[in-house]
């Protein structure tokens, strides 16, 4: 649940704390404001940002609109993300990627290409019950295998030869069916819009892991130019600068 505590008592942080030190490469002043650091009461806090370590050439950002995936307009886009994802995945051949999406996407998805000749032994698909396992299977799979993942935005270490592309089809925006989010996001359109942000930059870091490392990160959905134009005063300069361009 939403959750701002900068009208609450010092529960988290002790006044007499003398340095509380977060490190996070999504954290940004936006966060420090939530969690009650930003001043109002009498902190001195600093926001330092550090530089990548590792150069953007090797970690680009690309934003490839296919189209809008919102709910309602999903389905006229899915024929089009299944043919991007064949002419990707030529482009990347014997690369493994990972294609992010949501569950009710990738069913759809999965019988459209299903049913259009499509879909190929390389793909491994997961429903709730078989995510684990089957990201296990993809980590000892030959290159040139493509993963096509829910809900695994963060958390995954796909290093090297693991992964060398990914593409996320679908914003992460938070559910507005849920009543506290929905309420959130109508009082505070800012905290919305960092809390999609934060999601997409965890994407943006999964298939790039050192500086000696590389892996390309698509952005499909045309809600991106939404979030980018709502977002772009809360975006770490680690992550514009991976920017490469429209494809």
């Amino acid at each position: 649940r939403p959750v701002d505590i900068r009208s609450e008592p010092s529960f988290l942080w002790n006044p007499g704390s003398k340095k509380i030190v977060l490190l996070s490469a999504t954290i940004g002043q936006r966060d420090l404001r939530d969690l009650g650091l930003s001043g109002e009461r009498g902190y001195r806090c600093a926001y330092l940002e550090g530089a990548s370590p590792i150069p953007v050439e090797r970690r680009p950002i690309i934003y490839a609109p296919v189209g809008n995936l919102s709910y309602r307009t999903q389905d006229a886009a899915i024929p089009k993300i299944a043919h991007w994802i064949k002419e990707t995945e030529t482009r990347h051949a014997q690369e493994s990627g990972v294609i992010h999406l949501t569950y009710g996407l990738a069913t759809k998805l999965r019988n459209y290409m299903r049913s259009n000749g499509l879909d190929a032994p390389n793909y491994l698909w997961h429903d709730k019950n078989t995510r684990g396992e089957v990201y296990e299977r993809f980590l000892s799979s030959p290159p040139g295998t493509v993963l096509f993942a829910c809900g695994l935005y963060e958390g995954i270490d796909l290093k090297n030869d693991l992964a060398r592309w990914q593409a996320l089809c679908k914003i992460p925006w938070p559910s507005l069916a849920d009543a506290a989010i929905s309420h959130k996001a109508a009082t505070d359109e800012e905290w919305y819009a960092n809390q999609t942000l934060k999601t997409v930059m965890q994407f943006a870091g999964r298939v790039c892991r050192t500086p000696t490392d590389y892996g390309t990160s698509y952005i499909l959905d045309t809600s991106w130019e939404r979030l980018r134009k709502s977002a772009s005063h809360l975006m770490p300069r680690w992550f514009t600068d991976a920017f490469q361009g429209e494809e």
